[in-house]
């Protein structure tokens, strides 16, 4: 895996849970999606739009924090 990403876009969310990062860029391309770190270490992206893994699959623990942290719909769950 790549290390930490540099973006010439600002952070305009950065959460952490669990020893890790997820961070959100103002201007980055579409869809909407979170970058994932733990420590320096680039993890993955996960595209919130569309409610799947942009890079490969991602940890369970991860996904759980993604609905922890509110990035990831819970299952079941329905707008309206």
């Amino acid at each position: 895996m790549p290390d930490r990403i540099n973006h010439d876009t600002p952070v305009v969310g950065r959460k952490k849970r669990g020893g890790y990062i997820f961070e959100t860029y103002s201007g980055d391309h579409r869809p909407y999606h979170v970058h994932i770190y733990r420590g320096d270490e680039f993890i993955g992206r996960f595209d919130i739009e569309n409610q799947i893994p942009m890079d490969e699959d991602l940890s369970s623990q991860v996904l759980k924090y993604l609905e922890e942290l509110g990035y990831k719909k819970r299952k079941g769950v329905t707008n309206g």
